[in-house]
């Protein structure tokens, strides 16, 4: 899993501990979009983070929220986040994929049995756009 992603919170330049996807506490995150309030949920998580990335922060809150699957345990997470209606994201616990979007372009395609993604829709009937809904995909059952 990867993202290329322009940093609009962090200071300039690359830095590669801001790498992504972004691994915090057994969940790896691939995010683009903003996490406004970063700052402020920095001291709710500080035990777990290791960088100053927005995108940790958003992951951080993802592994510390409880739910019956990933799904509900990033839209739990989102919830915390203010994200001003843009973000899309991939995220994994290791069993499970999940996606989703808002404000930004995001295809989800579940091909020879991998759901794979992308920002911009390739050809083919077999992708359709992802909303904050999103898409998951469980290890061992690809067809979910």
């Amino acid at each position: 899993m990867g993202v290329a992603r322009l940093a609009t919170i962090l200071g300039s330049g690359p830095n590669i501990a801001d790498a992504q996807p972004i691994y915090c506490e057994g969940i790896a995150l691939a995010h683009t979009g903003s996490v406004y309030n970063y700052a402020a949920l920095r001291g709710r998580f500080a035990g777990v983070l290791r960088t100053a990335n927005d995108s940790e922060v958003l992951a951080a809150a993802i592994a510390a929220a409880r739910g019956p699957g990933l799904a509900e345990r990033v839209r739990r997470a989102l919830s915390l986040i203010e994200h001003r209606g843009h973000y899309a994201l991939a995220a994994t616990d290791g069993d499970e994929v999940f996606i989703c979007a808002l404000g930004q372009q995001l295809f989800a395609s579940r091909e020879h049995g991998y759901l794979r993604w992308s920002s911009v829709r390739p050809e083919g009937a077999a992708w359709q756009a992802v909303g904050p809904g999103g898409a998951s995909c469980k290890r061992g059952n690809h067809g979910a």
